[in-house]
């Protein structure tokens, strides 16, 4: 698991303030001190015309019966707490924060005060006095004022993408003390437990994620993984099993929402069961995002590939049907892709015995097209550029949007005898509007050398430098084209980097 902790709570969990309360339990006279503080803020004089009946009306009643005796000390609180709260909804600040200070007058002591003055604080940009007052109501190492527990660990992890172990036991302590007195809250529960995890206490995760999901079940698969990382398989599958039936209880009664099939197929895999998820997933192929489905089928039939051994019967064969699978439903899948490389890249006697594999599932007739790629690349390794070329174009041909294909059939088609240099450099450009792969421009760059194109070669293969700094013979065609180009001093700098043994930067 990613030491990663994603700050999704809400930062309204305790948004209406302690003292918030309905209007018609505010205390006698909360209008007449709001309009009062609003307007010696503003100096408003149309809100004062529009107010004199009441400050009239108000000041009769306070004249005779005295406004100390009608209010109390706790209503004043309750007074001045609604109308910063107020205040800050319209990013008054100044106004919020005389009232925070009006009620730490009364009363000094009470945490919610200086909360608000913190949160205002923090509203303004002045973050080092918001976490100052924090801290003064929150320590890290004792209970204080749970609402201020959470801006802390918030604010903790939003300065910390990685977790030291350090900021990790603060963070859990505010994370903790936050949840006092709400138990019942599954956002805070989820976020201690990716704390948690993050540091590597699953221990300690597990039960918090076992908490949100009491509430939130989507959360049961989350669970089910952290099993699994604990080697529990028992506790794994079971969770995975809630899982499952939940998603496909909510797909059954709300079909329009796509996650949960996603999430349902996700359950299924999860299980081993790669048929079953196959055939929820095609369920979806005739919903409003089709490409949604088909990137998950592909990612399905990946984890089914990589789930057989090789030396099962079959088992190449096998994995070779998956992978042509998943590269028909999403061409451009970087893992696939992997793969599909990975069983190109052979060496040796391994390269033979891999070769004559995929001949003869080849002869089988399984899987054309990855084969055709797989037997093309291998063919490229060994310079063999007419045998690559039969092989990627046969490849080509079932499989038209695959950016490997495309950019080692153009390389097939450059370096040839009678090379085709229009037709190869129309393939690299198409690879290349499928995927930002550097090679695609090591490709592109060699292909307009060839053409006599050296500027528009030059920032190609610049460009794919970058990625490839350290290769000789990208440096040896930089050199020849700065040469064509007149510039002896680059070419001699390529030149001499275009040297095995000479240190690179």
């Amino acid at each position: 698991m990613n030491d990663h902790v994603n700050d999704d709570i809400d930062d309204d969990l305790y948004a209406n303030g302690p003292f918030e309360q309905p209007i018609a339990k505010r205390p006698p006279f909360y209008f007449l001190v709001r309009f009062a503080v609003d307007w010696a803020h503003s100096r408003d004089w149309k809100a004062l015309r529009m107010g004199l009946p009441a400050i009239v009306a108000g000041s009769a009643v306070l004249g005779t019966l005295g406004i100390g005796r009608l209010i109390s000390g706790k209503q004043w609180m309750a007074i001045y707490n609604a109308a910063a709260q107020a205040a800050l909804k319209n990013n008054d600040f100044a106004t919020a924060d005389v009232c925070f200070r009006r009620m730490t007058a009364f009363d000094g002591a009470t945490p919610a005060a200086q909360y608000g003055l913190a949160v205002t604080a923090a509203r303004q940009g002045d973050e080092a006095r918001a976490r100052s007052l924090m801290r003064r109501i929150a320590p890290e190492d004792a209970a204080g004022y749970p609402a201020a527990h959470l801006w802390l660990a918030k604010d903790l992890l939003r300065q910390n993408a990685r977790l030291t172990p350090k900021t990790g036991r603060v963070a859990a302590h505010h994370l903790r003390q936050s949840l006092a007195g709400n138990e019942n809250n599954a956002e805070l529960h989820l976020l201690l437990g990716k704390v948690y995890a993050a540091l590597g206490g699953l221990d300690n995760a597990i039960p918090q994620f076992q908490a949100a999901a009491r509430q939130r079940p989507e959360l049961k698969l989350t669970v089910a993984g952290l099993y699994a990382m604990q080697k529990n398989t028992g506790a794994s599958q079971q969770a995975a099993i809630a899982a499952r039936d939940f998603f496909r209880q909510k797909t059954e009664s709300e079909p329009k929402l796509l996650d949960h099939r996603l999430q349902w197929a996700r359950a299924e895999v999860f299980l081993e069961h790669y048929d079953a998820a196959v055939e929820v997933l095609q369920a979806g192929l005739e919903s409003a995002a089709p490409q949604r489905f088909r990137d998950a089928l592909a990612e399905v039939y990946l984890a089914w590939c990589e789930s057989i051994a090789d030396r099962e019967k079959n088992g190449l064969a096998r994995r070779l049907e998956l992978l042509n699978l998943a590269l028909t439903h999403s061409p451009k899948n970087a893992h696939a892709l992997m793969l599909l490389a990975n069983l190109a890249a052979k060496d040796g006697d391994a390269a033979d015995k891999a070769r004559a594999d995929l001949e003869q599932t080849l002869a089988w007739g399984v899987a054309p097209a990855t084969a055709h790629a797989i037997l093309g690349t291998q063919a490229l390794q060994r310079n063999d550029f007419a045998k690559a070329r039969m092989h990627l174009e046969l490849a080509f041909q079932s499989n038209p949007q695959m950016p490997a294909i495309l950019n080692n059939l153009a390389w097939a088609l450059a370096n040839g005898k009678n090379p085709e240099l229009p037709r190869a450099l129309q393939l690299a450009q198409a690879a290349e509007k499928l995927s930002d792969h550097p090679e695609i421009r090591v490709t592109i760059g060699t292909i307009l050398a060839r053409m006599g194109k050296h500027r528009e070669a030059v920032t190609e293969l610049e460009a794919a430098l970058r990625a490839f700094p350290d290769r000789p013979a990208l440096h040896g065609r930089l050199a020849e084209l700065y040469e064509q180009l007149g510039d002896a001093e680059l070419a001699g700098m390529h030149r001499r980097l275009a040297q095995p043994e000479q240190p690179r930067p």
